[in-house]
């Protein structure tokens, strides 16, 4: 059992350095766990506007 979020996060990822120290096997998903964090990120971009004007960049993210 893990104490920390953190610590469940880097075994999700496969950080071995993790899974020896705490001694729990990790599940070998690191590809997906990336896959779907990138398709989240990519989900947040595009409700991102950026607005030009005197030189300012400002984002403003959209609320669907």
């Amino acid at each position: 059992m893990v104490k920390h979020q953190s610590e469940a996060l880097m075994l999700l990822e496969d950080d071995e350095a993790t899974s020896q120290r705490l001694n729990i096997k990790t599940l070998g998903k690191r590809e997906e766990v990336y896959r779907l964090r990138r398709e989240r990120v990519d989900k947040i971009v595009e409700n991102v506007i950026i607005k030009e004007g005197k030189g300012n960049i400002l984002r403003q993210k959209l609320v669907p």
